[in-house]
């Protein structure tokens, strides 16, 4: 089951005793097998909300929360409600509660007023962090909105940052993904064609394995990781 929300946290914010980590509970209490966040803001990582999915078997080792920017002056101008500083001891504070914790991200290139400084301060910080993953945006105008009236990045920096960006996630994903291989996996199968199952592990790796009798999408399996292929894919033996 995956929570689709973009603020998850927000989640009956008005109410004092129906907020995530008890909604997570509730869910747990259902029997459900495998239990995602989909995206969870920063501020959200509450010590409450980490606590519960500790406890929580069927909650994945996975998250993704959105940074956007690894400058204070661009997150101030994005107005954002965090600094670099409290996005590292959040993200320190899930990784303890967690034990091999994937944490993926949004990340934007070529906000407005976004210099060459700044973008080389975003590319150390994600490095700084070690995500497993990145999804990376490059800044278009939305007619209306106050970034459209300020200082815009030409379209060929954003593109070049862009890239940068993307060429790190490439190396920060694949170092993830050779790290796990070896290791046993339970994979949620998504789909079997001609065979060969496709799924996700909990931490939200890729896997292809050749699939046993009622490896059917929505069946779980433990396979052992082999060989990355440099792609989107690990490869695995089923167990």
């Amino acid at each position: 089951l995956v929570l689709p929300a973009i603020t998850p946290g927000r989640y009956a914010a008005e109410l004092a005793d129906a907020r995530l980590p008890q909604l997570v509970a509730a869910i747990a209490e259902t029997g459900v097998a495998r239990l995602r966040l989909s995206s969870i803001e920063p501020p959200d990582l509450t010590p409450e909300l980490l606590s519960v999915l500790a406890e929580t078997p069927a909650a994945c080792p996975h998250l993704h929360v959105p940074l956007q920017s690894g400058s204070d002056a661009v997150l101030a101008a994005m107005r954002r409600t965090y600094t670099t500083v409290q996005y590292v001891e959040w993200i320190d504070a899930a990784r303890e509660a967690l034990p091999g914790l994937a944490v993926t991200t949004d990340v934007m290139a070529g906000f407005p007023g976004e210099t060459d400084e700044q973008a080389a301060e975003t590319l150390a910080f994600v490095e700084r962090i070690g995500f497993a993953m990145l999804h990376v945006f490059r800044y278009s105008v939305r007619p209306g909105t106050p970034a459209a009236g300020m200082e815009q990045v030409d379209p060929g920096t954003r593109a070049c940052r862009a890239e940068a960006l993307r060429a790190l996630g490439e190396r920060m994903r694949t170092r993830h993904a050779h790290g796990r291989v070896g290791e046993l996996a339970e994979v949620l199968v998504e789909r079997v064609v001609d065979g060969v199952a496709e799924g996700t592990t909990r931490d939200y790796l890729r896997v292809r394995f050749e699939a046993g009798d009622g490896d059917a999408p929505g069946t779980l399996v433990n396979v052992r990781l082999a060989v990355h292929d440099d792609g989107d894919l690990l490869h695995g033996r089923r167990v």
